[in-house]
């Protein structure tokens, strides 16, 4: 029964969010009073709309993160470190929660305040891979996890509101970053890497989409199939694979000591 309420919870969740954000299109709002963000007047391929969400698709797609993020925080925690220590499972599932509505927002107004919180959101999420990637082999110590995260999160954010022109360069180092730590990391400890490099092939093509939405290269303003929204989509499967690959770390390991004969 608890396994089955644990699958259910994430789920009906996701539901509530869609019938609240579903309420939330239908409102009469009107953002033309706040700061907008950058990217005005062409921001992405979708056509701007009138009313409470000015890029429908591009926003309805952003809840992907959500979904995953509340798919993290169900899941049972397994024997690795990534669900039993320092509260990194729900670390991670937090953050993804956050893309998910920071974005859906971002979206919706096109606003500076929108874009904070969107880029915010996926700040939280990569600079966890990089820190987390320190941490598993013991080079970031477990207690100090906590405050390395909040401070590296501060000076982000305090790039984002003074330098928001740099964001996606600022994104572009952290991924950099994190692929070479993780590289390092698996290089001195040896673990199956599928879900890993699944996720990296499934952000990689996303990625690929939204340079072609952004660049004009792949558009049609008023379609359903946006590049952005399918970025958003892949995106949120790359971050439920790189869940997958934390979380059977500790199986990998734990297998491997018993196949050496070790309790």
């Amino acid at each position: 029964m608890a396994s089955v309420r644990r699958t259910l919870i994430p789920w009906l969740a996701f539901a509530g969010i869609l019938v609240a954000w579903g309420i939330f299109s239908s409102l009469p709002l009107d953002w033309s009073a706040w700061q907008p963000a950058t990217c005005i007047p062409a921001c992405y391929c979708e056509a701007i709309q009138p009313g409470a969400v000015a890029q429908p698709v591009n926003a309805w797609s952003s809840l992907a993160f959500a979904l995953a993020g509340l798919l993290v925080l169900a899941r049972n925690p397994g024997a690795s470190t990534f669900s039993r220590k320092a509260g990194y499972r729900i670390t991670f599932g937090v953050a993804l929660v956050v893309i998910g509505l920071g974005c859906a927002f971002y979206h919706a107004s096109l606003t500076f305040a929108g874009q904070f919180f969107d880029v915010m959101g996926i700040y939280l999420v990569i600079s966890f891979a990089a820190l987390f990637a320190l941490a598993r082999p013991g080079w970031l110590p477990e207690g100090a996890f906590p405050p390395v995260y909040l401070a590296t999160n501060l000076m982000l954010a305090g790039a984002l509101l003074w330098l928001p022109g740099v964001r996606r360069e600022v994104f572009a180092t952290l991924v950099v970053i994190t692929l070479a730590l993780e590289a390092w990391s698996l290089r001195r400890s040896p673990r199956p890497a599928s879900y890993f490099m699944g996720a990296m092939v499934t952000l990689a093509v996303g990625f690929m989409l939204w340079i072609l939405d952004t660049d004009g290269l792949l558009c049609n303003p008023n379609s359903i199939f946006q590049g952005e929204a399918a970025w958003h989509i892949l995106g949120a499967l790359a971050a439920w694979l790189l869940y997958c690959y934390y979380a059977a770390d500790g199986s990998s390991q734990e297998r491997k000591s018993v196949s050496n004969g070790q309790p």
